[in-house]
């Protein structure tokens, strides 16, 4: 399964070490010891290492802070408190933005900055939002300036590879914070009846968002697999992902991680069915249920975290969208009361923080609903037709169906999840996106090679 990979790439003894490989290397001790500063409740020395990171992504190239965008994400709020509240992701994605623009690696630079500020133009009425417009600003500019690019093009796997290992060491490190009661953003519970279990939350966002990203970039790293463009490694640890996806007990990830089991084995038996079935193929199968048996008898046996009566309790709501039907349907009202601002532009972001529904959230739990309260009817069909406007240019460019999984998952897990303020919705597009921009560029050039 993993061969094709293993054949592309050189052995890693024969690898030379470069000033960015020796960049970004650093910059993960250093991330591990902003994590081990934390742990040992030691704050001013995280921040000092968070600081040295700035220092390395404003001394390296445009493609140095790229990989550091990918490299840096996971370690989201681990980097944050204190820096005021601002994660170092944003100051990352500045210096990338910067960099790119003054050495002219990001093609149609003029284009880009011009939609940066159509897209301020058109929002500014939320600058009353304050930090929160700014962030979401910053936000768009991962999109805007890393999608298109040849870079992403040329080095997508290598950006999934930083971004699966650091959202695999994350996880290591944030299960040490949760075994010690830290928690840098907030945390769930299931109450089983006999006691109640944390639900796992990484270092990105809640136990939602992180399932939902934990099955993003599984999602990426299986259609990579069958792509025959995995690197090294990348089964086992994409197996510890969906191993932090079940401490999060979290319905949403689950049904994403179903999607990507559907469309991995549709994918690799129809692959195998066309090409034929190599003997790699076959051991690489057998050794993954093995490694799946392996990992499952470990999660079950007591000895680790995971909790089967937590997962049971939480499979066994009678409704699987619990409170959420309620949440919309007062937002639906929202909308009736707020009258013809909902044509053109919401409520804004400053309202949306302030509103509360439900008793307590001021959240859609939904991004459609959210895409509608925040910009209005016509912002929100006109943002849904150039996505799909995109899906189709990329399907007619010759993406493969595998491709589309990631935006799938997206789509899909947007009906019980927000995003475009609370959460990385961005980023998470950037990733899925790119995937498909990857695949169309895999088959325009064996196009070109027939």
């Amino acid at each position: 399964m993993l061969a094709d990979a293993y054949a592309t790439e050189r052995s890693f003894l024969d690898r030379k070490i470069t000033g960015q490989s020796f960049s970004v290397g650093l910059c993960y001790a250093l991330l591990l010891g902003v994590c081990t500063g934390w742990l040992l409740s030691l704050g001013k020395v995280s921040f000092l290492l968070t600081l040295v990171v700035i220092a390395i992504a404003a001394v390296g190239s445009s493609e140095t802070c790229c990989r550091l965008l990918f490299a840096c994400f996971p370690f989201f709020n681990v980097m944050g408190a204190d820096l005021g509240g601002t994660s170092m992701f944003y100051l990352l994605v500045f210096l990338y933005v910067l960099k790119a623009t003054i050495d002219g690696s990001v093609a149609h630079a003029r284009e880009r900055y011009v939609a940066l500020m159509l897209v301020f133009v058109f929002t500014v009425y939320n600058i009353g939002a304050g930090l929160t417009y700014a962030k979401w600003l910053i936000h768009l500019a991962v999109p805007l300036f890393v999608l298109g690019t040849v870079r992403l093009k040329e080095n997508f796997s290598t950006y999934v590879r930083l971004l699966t290992v650091s959202l695999a060491i994350s996880g290591f490190m944030g299960l040490m914070m949760m075994d010690r009661g830290i928690y840098l953003y907030t945390f769930g519970t299931v109450n089983t009846g006999v006691d109640i279990t944390t639900r796992f939350s990484g270092l990105v966002g809640d136990a939602v968002v992180f399932g939902q990203v934990v099955a993003l970039v599984v999602g990426v790293n299986a259609y990579l697999m069958y792509a025959g463009r995995a690197y090294r490694g990348a089964f086992p640890i994409t197996l510890v992902l969906v191993f932090f996806a079940f401490l999060t007990y979290s319905k949403g990830a689950l049904i994403c991680l179903g999607i990507v089991g559907v469309f991995a084995f549709f994918g690799f038996v129809r692959k195998t069915v066309r090409d034929g079935l190599p003997v790699r193929y076959f051991i690489g199968g057998l050794l993954a249920l093995a490694a799946a048996y392996l990992l499952a008898t470990y999660m079950l046996s007591g000895s680790s975290l995971f909790s089967a009566d937590a997962l049971a309790t939480r499979l066994d709501s009678s409704d699987l969208l619990t409170a959420r039907r309620e949440i919309w349907n007062a937002y639906f009202k929202l909308w009736d009361g707020t009258g013809l601002p909902m044509l053109f532009k919401g409520i804004g972001f400053d309202t949306y923080l302030n509103t509360t529904v439900y008793g307590r959230w001021h959240n859609c739990h939904n991004l459609y609903i959210e895409a509608v309260t925040l910009f209005g009817w016509i912002t929100a069909v006109v943002m849904a037709i150039a996505l799909v406007t995109h899906l189709v240019k990329m399907k007619q460019r010759g993406a493969a169906f595998f491709a589309f999984m990631p935006c799938i998952l997206l789509l899909v897990s947007g009906i019980i999840l927000h995003g475009f303020l609370d959460f990385p919705f961005f980023y998470e597009w950037t990733v899925a996106l790119g995937c498909l921009e990857f695949a169309a560029e895999r088959a325009g050039r064996r196009e070109n090679e027939k």
